[in-house]
């Protein structure tokens, strides 16, 4: 097991090498990268060797890395550069890429420290053959993959400690092990719920979650028993209550009608008289005040609850809490790998991922599928006379007045710069072009207005159907661009049909 020590990394248990696989084939799906290698730190041999890798084209990289000076206080400014030190991708590609010619070595490379207790413990790497394959828009992905890994260390280290004590701790690792594998809140709840009735005869068990860092209120996020005083969604304040007091101190409350804590209420002030139950346990999520939430089990009878019994579920709690940021933590990463970090749409990336997948199914079911390629007219103006700030201001504006102005199912991305593409879900190019026109107009009368000053942008439109202008994802997007094109030809803010012979900016 993981244990606090310099060889910390070195004795993989199988339920943290399945996490850490689980991790990285996800950052393979998500990113799109070749390859992932995890290497970990051994400070007394001064060296770091690959412990996993997942790969899609893999290249012959180096076990072992001597950890140099250079290279270490590289890794472990987390991405800052230090004094006099080199980049630490080029120093990466220098020593784990030492048996490939530099010819035939990947272009792209993006990395992340893992941390523990705040020392360096190791990096990931993310490779790929093509250049500039990753960009900043990765950055956030790959932190918070990172700061994963560096809590399930955590969670793992405490585990062991715990199982050692006592063979009732098993029971622990059990439930760890399906907490770390539940797919949403509810299984959480239903794993928790199976634990509490079987230990401690518990009858119901809540989820309770703040609505944010140091908000004054929570919110029911899951039952498992009756519903009849409280509902899923009901938000209550934190002050002068059982479960506040949990969330606000990081500590475990008890409560019992013979001997109260001074609160107001369970769940909200004035609620003990009516309280359903004779007592309950409320354990918090975090182990420090302003706690992000708290597990709640409630007793129709009395329960006969020992300290061991308190340590187990404080720890169940501690748990939950971490398989709550992972799950947390996984949707924030799918969203960062799918969505434009300025505009709030789907990414180049992902927009011809979508593209494609809806070229197939129109295929196959000989549905419609017509593609919008926007750009805005002069935009290169708008930036140098009135700087990025208002550039930006104006793009987030304009995705937001083309996603108004589409159905809810049809897609809309950013496909690069100052350019849009909407893909519009069974309807033919004909019936597009009333969409069309009606982006074109909002965004032609739309003041752009940023820190008291307004600008005017248009915008040219080309539409392109599927499949008399293309039979493919890449056809159909050349095709929309040489509409689109023909558009700025004629002087833009206009909306042109694909026709043959039309020709795009770049073959």
């Amino acid at each position: 097991m993981i244990r606090e020590q310099p060889d910390l990394l070195v004795d993989l248990n199988s339920l943290f090498l399945t996490q850490l696989i689980l991790l990285m084939k996800s950052a393979i799906s998500l990113s799109g990268c070749e390859n992932v290698y995890y290497y970990a730190l051994h400070a007394d041999r001064k060296e770091y060797t690959l412990e996993k890798m997942e790969s899609v084209h893999p290249f012959k990289v180096t076990n072992r890395i001597p950890a140099s000076d250079e290279l270490l206080t590289a890794l472990s400014t987390s991405g800052k550069k230090s004094l006099g030190s080199r980049e630490p991708t080029t120093l990466l590609h220098e020593v784990v890429y030492t048996g490939i010619p530099a010819p035939d070595r990947p272009q792209s490379l993006l990395y992340s420290p893992i941390e523990f207790n705040k020392s360096h413990i190791g990096f990931l790497l993310f490779d790929h053959r093509k250049p500039d394959f990753f960009t900043t828009d990765d950055i956030p992905s790959v932190k918070s993959l990172t700061g994963l890994l560096s809590a399930q260390i955590s969670s793992f280290q405490y585990l062991d400690l715990f199982r050692e004590r006592c063979d009732l701790y098993s029971i622990m690792l059990e439930v760890n092990t399906h907490l770390n594998v539940a797919a949403s809140k509810e299984d959480f709840l239903t794993e928790i719920g199976r634990i509490g009735k079987y230990f401690l005869k518990c009858d119901r068990a809540i989820i309770a979650l703040r609505q944010d860092t140091f908000g004054s209120r929570f919110i029911i996020d899951a039952i498992d028993g009756s519903d009849k005083d409280v509902h899923v969604g009901d938000s209550y304040p934190v002050e002068n209550t059982l479960v506040g007091r949990a969330i606000q101190k990081g500590k475990i409350q008890l409560y019992k009608p013979e001997a109260p804590p001074p609160i107001q209420g369970i769940f909200k002030p004035g609620d003990r008289d009516s309280y359903p139950f004779n007592s309950a346990v409320a354990f918090p999520l975090n182990d420090e005040p302003n706690s992000t939430g708290a597990l709640v089990l409630e007793f129709n009878d009395p329960p006969d609850i020992v300290e061991m019994d308190i340590k187990l579920f404080g720890m169940i709690g501690l748990n939950l809490g971490a398989a709550l940021n992972r799950l947390n933590l996984y949707a924030m990463m799918k969203e960062n790998a799918t969505t434009d970090a300025l505009t709030n749409v789907y990414n180049s990336r992902s927009v011809r991922e979508r593209l494609s997948e809806e070229v197939a199914r129109a295929r196959r079911y000989q549905s419609a599928l017509t593609l919008l390629f926007l750009d805005l007219d002069k935009f290169k103006a708008v930036n140098d006379t009135y700087g990025h700030l208002m550039g930006d201001y104006v793009l987030r504006d304009t995705a937001k007045i083309i996603k108004d102005n589409v159905r809810t199912g049809d897609i809309v991305g950013r496909y690069g710069g100052e350019e849009f593409v909407v893909i519009l879900i069974n309807a033919v190019a004909e019936d597009v072009v009333k969409t069309a026109e009606r982006i074109r107009e909002t965004i032609a009368n739309h003041e752009f207005e940023f820190e008291d000053q307004v600008v005017h942008v248009k915008i040219s439109i080309g539409v392109a159907q599927f499949p008399k202008d293309g039979d493919s994802e890449e056809h159909l997007l050349r095709s929309a661009d040489a509409a689109m094109y023909e558009t700025k030809r004629k002087g833009g803010n206009d909306i042109t049909l694909y026709k043959p012979g039309m020709q795009p900016r770049y073959n």
